[in-house]
């Protein structure tokens, strides 16, 4: 990384970590995982510019040695297999700097691949894009915004995108797909958004009959949001599904389920004026619309003891993550398990925060961070079926002394009410001069974003300094230059 004269982001980007489980010292044979306080430790794999002859995740536009302070912010993250996506933000020194300034069309909000794990990064997926003739028609600084992998196609990728940052326009607001591993791209059309309409959260089915939906949910910060999904098989035909009996809201998460040839289900997170709410969508894969949603309102995400209303509203909630079981039913009350996380602004007994599990339509609240100063959820990623498997939780907020950010571990999500969390024992690197340099203190920017791999031995976290204080202002805000 060029850190010559750039303390602040000195330590911008906690690079792909490894996981490792420990096995008692005394164990002969292998055995099963279990939880104990030294389960989960975090070391780093080939940190961005160790190696000067590869262009890891930082400056695409400046070229190795060159010593001019530019920084880089990892603040979306899709993982299939040993196929990685990961959504980066420049900050402003990165487009005009010289001797190889960005090309025209080119935003701050760029994305790498990876497929070999983490191990390597290329830009040149990106640069496919930037080629592609309606891009590069337009001319126009387009931003990467979400990235996601088909569940079961690790060249199937779909890539949100958005103009300028700043202003209505600053939202994502296309959707460009590659079913080949980012050699082609294609504009999807999605159809044109309102004024200050934006793209939440995107989805991708796992195949079904040679076919994939791809789900985008919309907010624009008044509680009108929509849910548009378009399958593969008739491209450019977006379909606009019917949304819950909720009166205003804005989708925060969706996810298809795992068994979706089978069950046919979407779940989501969205948000109205007073809450925050849980659902499942039973769909007809044959006319492409929702047939019924399982609650008509949906499942409010807060402590069973709380009264209505104890969640954050669409102007409160920040930031959301779902995940599924792999073996997740929408069909089948006993399998329509669900994991979520909350992170809102303010946070207090009306704004509940944290991890939540939800058992059809009972909440189990598994960590509770409402009441503890600077300790937040970013993301969660879940490894396992509705029986038994492991959850992951990377914090908001790291330290900024020792440019560390927090992330948890629990092997027991599904059998404890409150299960035991386990601390990394060396934590991500991240929030580094983001915040009070102070003895404890624990306010800098860290926003680590959590995966597993397909096999549950491997997770991978992410880390953004990027200052978000609302879900309308997680786009807009870019990097100053330094």
């Amino acid at each position: 990384m060029h850190t010559s004269n750039f303390a602040i982001f000195a330590v911008i980007f906690a690079v792909l970590i490894a996981a490792s489980y420990a096995i008692p010292a005394n164990s002969i044979m292998p055995s099963p995982v279990s939880a104990n306080p030294g389960i989960m430790k975090w070391d780093t794999v080939n940190t961005p510019g160790s190696d000067t002859q590869k262009n890891d995740i930082l400056n695409p536009h400046i070229p190795d040695g060159a010593d001019i302070p530019t920084g880089s912010e990892v603040y979306y993250l899709a993982v299939n297999g040993n196929s990685m996506l990961a959504s980066v933000l420049l900050d402003s020194n990165a487009l005009a700097a010289p001797p190889a300034p960005a090309p025209a069309g080119t935003g701050q909000g760029v994305f790498y691949a990876s497929t070999n794990g983490g191990m390597s990064w290329s830009i040149s997926a990106y640069q496919s894009l930037t080629r592609t003739t309606g891009w590069a028609a337009a001319n126009l600084p387009w931003n990467i915004f979400h990235v996601a992998i088909a569940p079961d196609n690790p060249n199937f990728w779909v890539a949100t995108v958005g103009d300028t940052v700043g202003g209505a326009s600053s939202l994502p607001y296309m959707v460009w797909i590659t079913n080949d591993g980012g050699t082609s791209w294609f504009n999807a059309n999605l159809p044109a958004l309102g004024a200050a309409e934006g793209i939440r959260d995107i989805a991708i089915s796992p195949d079904f009959g040679g076919k994939y939906d791809i789900a985008v949910g919309t907010g624009n910060g008044l509680a009108t949001g929509r849910l548009f999904i378009l399958q593969t098989s008739t491209l450019g035909n977006w379909m606009l599904q019917n949304n819950p009996l909720v009166a205003n809201m804005d989708y925060i998460c969706l996810k298809f389920s795992p068994s979706y040839s089978a069950d046919s289900s979407l779940a989501a997170v969205y948000a109205d004026a007073t809450a925050t709410y849980y659902n499942i969508a039973s769909r007809d894969l044959n006319q492409k619309t929702i047939l019924q949603w399982m609650d008509p309102a949906g499942t409010e995400v807060k402590a069973t003891e709380s009264g209505a209303g104890s969640s954050p509203d669409f102007n409160t909630l920040v930031f959301g993550d779902l995940e599924l079981p792999s073996d997740f039913s929408g069909q089948a009350a006993s399998l329509r398990r669900a994991y979520i996380s909350l992170y809102a602004v303010p946070k207090n007994a009306l704004n509940q925060t944290g991890i939540f599990r939800i058992d059809d339509t009972t909440v189990y609240r598994l960590m509770d961070t409402t009441s503890t100063l600077n300790k937040d959820i970013w993301t969660i990623a879940y490894f396992g079926s509705y029986a038994s498997g492991k959850l992951l939780a990377g914090e908001k907020w790291g330290y900024p002394c020792s440019a560390t950010v927090p992330t948890w571990f629990t092997d027991s999500p599904t059998t404890c009410p409150i299960p035991c969390w386990y601390p990394a024992l060396k934590p991500t690197t991240g929030a580094a001069n983001q915040g009070t340099c102070a003895a404890g203190a624990h306010n800098g920017e860290g926003s680590a974003f959590v995966a597993w791999n397909h096999d549950g031995s491997l997770a991978y976290a992410a880390t953004s300094s990027i200052p978000i204080v609302t879900l309308f202002t997680l786009w807009p805000i870019l990097l100053p230059a330094p």
